[in-house]
């Protein structure tokens, strides 16, 4: 069942939603209101960060006060590959580490329109390659989420056609994997996801291609094989446009005869694992990734 904080927070959510209806967000209103929205969220006091730099791309370490496995998490975050950063996700990332008793890297990847595809894909590529120096592949979760989620993928397909060792498994929270947007949940869902919008991630979409075709595996994951590739976890919500999305990952790779644990939260918006411990479901969901990763490491 929904709790009660859930429905307040997306209430809330829809009004403010409603009260800019007719007004398109601009790039700066996403990455400003993002990063404002961050703000609600404190980082944990029993995790530490520490800043380190693959190459030209920023990172950090989040450590919690007690390490209990021996397991990985690298992270992608999401914003559409046009938003997010190092501190959009930090209390989040906080919180699954701690959860998780692991060491978490997230990495500040290039974003669009200024840095157009491939080049986040390149970074998570180079972050990935560096952190296999260091670590065990076999110890190493990717996880993402929305369009970080389709990135994780993206690399994920990237790694094992250039016969690089795969992570251990992946995590995909509501991955954005078709860029054409053309899903028909999107119609489904409508108004009850209060926080994605189709014709916004239409235009997102077009920044991080560029010149490229939206069906380009590398940038819609949802068109590749998805053959041979790790254990994978996938969260969705029921309000979420990227509902589809999720499907039809988790279908093409039961079709390849993989690993995938599709698993559907009742009327759960996009993103609600991000809100720390604002929600109690964000709070399980982070237990089924620790699980996951138990299992899988």
């Amino acid at each position: 069942m929904q709790s009660g904080m859930s429905v307040l927070v997306k209430s809330y959510l829809g009004l403010v939603r409603s009260f800019r209806r007719g007004r398109a967000l601009t790039l700066t209103d996403q990455r400003e209101r993002l990063e404002h929205f961050a703000q609600n969220f404190k980082i944990p006091a029993l995790v530490q960060i520490e800043p380190v730099r693959v190459g030209k791309i920023a990172a950090e370490w989040i450590i919690p006060h007690e390490i209990r496995q021996s397991a990985v998490v690298y992270y992608l975050h999401g914003g559409a590959y046009c938003a997010g950063s190092l501190n959009t996700h930090r209390a989040f990332l906080g919180n699954l580490a701690l959860v998780c008793g692991c060491k978490v890297l997230i990495i500040d990847y290039r974003l669009a329109p200024e840095n157009p595809f491939p080049a986040a894909l390149d970074d998570a590529y180079q972050a990935y390659r560096w952190l296999i120096e260091h670590h065990s592949a076999q110890k190493i979760i990717v996880a993402g989420d929305s369009a970080g989620g389709g990135l994780t993928l993206a690399l994920m397909l990237k790694l094992r056609d250039d016969s690089i060792d795969l992570p251990a498994a992946g995590v995909l929270m509501a991955p954005w994997a078709n860029l054409t947007c053309d899903d028909e949940n999107y119609q489904k869902v409508g108004k009850k996801d209060v926080l994605l919008d189709q014709d916004r991630l239409k235009r997102n979409a077009r920044m991080y291609a560029g010149d490229e075709d939206l069906k380009n595996p590398l940038i819609s994951p949802i068109f590749a094989n998805l053959s041979n590739l790790p254990p994978i976890l996938i969260q969705v919500g029921t309000h979420d446009l990227l509902l589809g999305d999720a499907r039809r990952i988790a279908a093409n790779i039961e079709k390849n005869e993989g690993s995938v644990e599709l698993s559907i939260w009742e009327k759960m918006m996009h993103g609600w694992q991000i809100l720390g411990n604002m929600l109690p479901e964000s709070h399980k969901a982070i237990w089924k990734i620790n699980r996951f990763i138990e299992k899988n490491t």
